[in-house]
C-alpha cells in the first residue's frame, strides 16, 4: 500500500506535465484552426477534447477527412511512433 501511496506522487507530476503540454498545444491548435473547423476549435475546451481524440486515436481520421473537405491546408506531421514499426516485439 505504501508503494502506491509513493506512486502516486509521481503520477500527479506526469498528470500535470501532460495536461501543460496538452494545454499548449491546445492553443496553437485553435490559432491555426478555428476559422477552417469552429465545431472542434471554436473553445479551448473542444480544442483539449478534440486534441485528446487525437490522442487516443479516437475517430482521428473523421476529424482528418472533414478538415481536408473544408480546404484546411496545414496539416501537422508526426514522426512515427518506434512502438508501431514492424518487427517491434512488443
Amino acid at each position: 500500500m505504501s508503494t502506491c501511496l509513493q506512486s502516486l506522487q509521481s503520477m500527479g507530476a506526469i498528470i500535470v506535465l501532460m495536461f501543460t503540454f496538452l494545454f499548449m498545444f491546445a492553443v496553437i491548435f485553435r490559432e491555426m484552426f478555428y476559422q477552417s473547423d469552429p465545431d472542434r476549435f471554436s473553445t479551448m475546451f473542444n480544442t483539449i477534447f478534440t486534441l485528446f481524440q487525437l490522442l487516443t486515436l479516437d475517430d482521428w481520421s473523421y476529424i482528418y477527412t472533414t478538415s481536408r473537405e473544408r480546404g484546411e491546408p496545414a496539416c501537422l506531421s508526426l514522426p512515427p511512433s518506434p512502438c508501431l514499426k514492424p518487427g517491434n516485439p512488443f
